[in-house]
Protein backbone atom coordinates (compact mmCIF):
# COMPACT_ATOMS: atom_id res chain seq x y z
CA UNK A 1 0.00 0.00 0.00
CA UNK A 2 2.77 2.64 0.92
CA UNK A 3 4.52 1.43 -2.38
CA UNK A 4 1.70 2.21 -4.33
CA UNK A 5 1.22 6.01 -2.10
CA UNK A 6 4.78 6.91 -2.49
CA UNK A 7 6.05 5.15 -5.50
CA UNK A 8 9.12 3.33 -6.55
CA UNK A 9 12.18 4.18 -4.54
CA UNK A 10 14.07 5.44 -7.72
CA UNK A 11 15.59 8.53 -8.92
CA UNK A 12 13.24 10.43 -10.68
CA UNK A 13 15.40 11.24 -13.84
CA UNK A 14 15.66 7.50 -14.49
CA UNK A 15 13.72 7.23 -17.67
CA UNK A 16 14.46 5.65 -20.90
CA UNK A 17 16.05 8.39 -23.34
CA UNK A 18 14.61 8.06 -26.83
CA UNK A 19 16.77 7.47 -29.76
CA UNK A 20 15.77 10.94 -30.98
CA UNK A 21 16.36 12.77 -27.94
CA UNK A 22 20.11 11.10 -27.55
CA UNK A 23 20.75 12.35 -31.60
CA UNK A 24 19.20 15.93 -30.48
CA UNK A 25 21.86 16.35 -27.65
CA UNK A 26 24.79 15.94 -29.90
CA UNK A 27 24.12 19.71 -30.62
CA UNK A 28 23.56 21.44 -27.71
CA UNK A 29 27.39 22.08 -27.34
CA UNK A 30 28.36 25.54 -27.66
CA UNK A 31 31.05 24.50 -29.85
CA UNK A 32 29.07 23.33 -32.35
CA UNK A 33 26.36 25.48 -32.36
CA UNK A 34 29.24 28.10 -32.84
CA UNK A 35 30.44 25.83 -36.42
CA UNK A 36 26.63 25.52 -37.46
CA UNK A 37 26.50 29.58 -37.62
CA UNK A 38 29.54 29.56 -38.76
CA UNK A 39 28.28 27.16 -41.74
CA UNK A 40 25.48 29.18 -42.14
CA UNK A 41 27.65 32.74 -42.37
CA UNK A 42 29.85 30.61 -44.94
CA UNK A 43 26.79 29.39 -47.02
CA UNK A 44 25.09 33.18 -46.99
CA UNK A 45 28.71 34.21 -48.19
CA UNK A 46 28.66 31.64 -50.79
CA UNK A 47 31.48 30.06 -49.49
CA UNK A 48 29.78 26.76 -50.36
CA UNK A 49 32.96 24.49 -49.98
CA UNK A 50 33.84 25.69 -46.76
CA UNK A 51 30.52 25.45 -45.44
CA UNK A 52 30.17 22.24 -46.61
CA UNK A 53 33.34 21.06 -44.71
CA UNK A 54 32.62 22.83 -41.41
CA UNK A 55 28.82 20.54 -41.95
CA UNK A 56 30.47 17.68 -42.45
CA UNK A 57 32.71 17.93 -39.29
CA UNK A 58 29.78 18.42 -37.17
CA UNK A 59 27.54 16.00 -38.41
CA UNK A 60 30.54 13.05 -38.21
CA UNK A 61 31.24 14.73 -34.98
CA UNK A 62 27.40 14.28 -34.13
CA UNK A 63 27.16 11.15 -35.70
CA UNK A 64 29.90 9.63 -33.64
CA UNK A 65 28.84 11.24 -30.33
CA UNK A 66 25.67 9.41 -31.36
CA UNK A 67 26.36 6.33 -31.44
CA UNK A 68 28.60 5.98 -28.38
CA UNK A 69 25.74 7.75 -26.17
CA UNK A 70 23.34 5.15 -27.73
CA UNK A 71 25.57 2.28 -27.29
CA UNK A 72 26.07 3.18 -23.68
CA UNK A 73 22.70 4.00 -22.60
CA UNK A 74 22.20 0.47 -23.81
CA UNK A 75 24.37 -1.26 -21.74
CA UNK A 76 23.82 0.52 -18.66
CA UNK A 77 20.03 -0.73 -19.28
CA UNK A 78 21.33 -4.36 -19.71
CA UNK A 79 23.47 -3.83 -16.32
CA UNK A 80 20.50 -2.34 -14.71
CA UNK A 81 18.05 -5.20 -15.65
CA UNK A 82 21.21 -7.60 -14.32
CA UNK A 83 21.75 -6.47 -11.33
CA UNK A 84 19.67 -5.72 -8.64
CA UNK A 85 20.46 -3.90 -5.13
CA UNK A 86 18.87 -5.53 -2.41
CA UNK A 87 17.85 -4.24 1.02
CA UNK A 88 17.29 -6.12 4.01
CA UNK A 89 14.48 -4.11 5.76
CA UNK A 90 11.88 -4.93 8.49
CA UNK A 91 8.53 -4.48 7.63
CA UNK A 92 5.37 -5.46 9.92
CA UNK A 93 7.69 -7.14 11.95
CA UNK A 94 9.38 -9.55 9.91
CA UNK A 95 13.00 -8.70 8.28
CA UNK A 96 12.23 -9.01 4.65
CA UNK A 97 14.87 -9.19 1.80
CA UNK A 98 13.65 -6.47 -1.19
CA UNK A 99 15.07 -5.21 -4.29
CA UNK A 100 16.10 -1.28 -3.23
CA UNK A 101 13.49 0.51 -5.06
CA UNK A 102 11.14 -0.94 -3.02
CA UNK A 103 11.89 0.48 0.27
CA UNK A 104 9.11 2.78 1.55
CA UNK A 105 8.99 5.40 4.16
CA UNK A 106 8.45 3.30 7.57
CA UNK A 107 10.88 0.71 6.59
CA UNK A 108 13.49 -0.17 9.04
CA UNK A 109 16.61 -0.89 6.74
CA UNK A 110 18.96 -3.05 8.06
CA UNK A 111 22.65 -1.80 7.58
CA UNK A 112 26.37 -3.82 7.97
CA UNK A 113 29.35 -3.07 6.99
CA UNK A 114 29.28 -2.51 2.67
CA UNK A 115 25.84 -2.09 2.72
CA UNK A 116 24.94 0.67 -0.08
CA UNK A 117 22.31 2.93 1.44
CA UNK A 118 19.08 2.42 0.04
CA UNK A 119 17.42 5.89 0.91
CA UNK A 120 16.93 9.17 3.24
CA UNK A 121 16.13 7.84 6.81
CA UNK A 122 16.96 8.06 10.73
CA UNK A 123 19.04 6.35 12.09
CA UNK A 124 18.09 4.69 15.05
CA UNK A 125 20.50 2.88 16.60
CA UNK A 126 24.44 2.39 15.10
CA UNK A 127 27.86 1.48 16.18
CA UNK A 128 30.88 2.58 14.28
CA UNK A 129 28.62 3.94 11.28
CA UNK A 130 30.53 5.59 8.46
CA UNK A 131 29.19 6.31 5.32
CA UNK A 132 31.09 7.52 2.08
CA UNK A 133 29.17 10.43 0.46
CA UNK A 134 31.23 11.04 -2.12
CA UNK A 135 28.39 10.56 -4.91
CA UNK A 136 26.81 13.02 -3.12
CA UNK A 137 29.33 15.56 -2.24
CA UNK A 138 32.71 15.05 -3.39
CA UNK A 139 33.84 14.34 0.19
CA UNK A 140 36.28 11.35 -0.07
CA UNK A 141 36.68 10.88 3.55
CA UNK A 142 33.98 8.67 5.43
CA UNK A 143 31.75 10.69 7.41
CA UNK A 144 30.69 9.16 10.93
CA UNK A 145 26.59 9.33 11.00
CA UNK A 146 24.91 9.05 14.28
CA UNK A 147 21.69 8.22 15.97
CA UNK A 148 18.66 10.67 15.59
CA UNK A 149 16.90 13.74 13.59
CA UNK A 150 18.99 16.01 11.99
CA UNK A 151 18.79 19.74 12.17
CA UNK A 152 17.52 20.85 8.49
CA UNK A 153 20.13 22.74 8.41
CA UNK A 154 22.70 20.02 8.50
CA UNK A 155 25.03 18.92 6.46
CA UNK A 156 24.37 15.46 4.34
Amino acid sequence: MRLRRFGANAPEGDQRLSTALILLRQFRSPIVLALLAAATVAAALGEWTDAAIILAIVLGSAALGFVQEHRATRALEALRGRVRVTTSVVRDVRTLTLPSDQVVPGDIVLLAAGSLVPADGVILDAKDCFVIESALTGESHPVEKQPGVASRDAAL
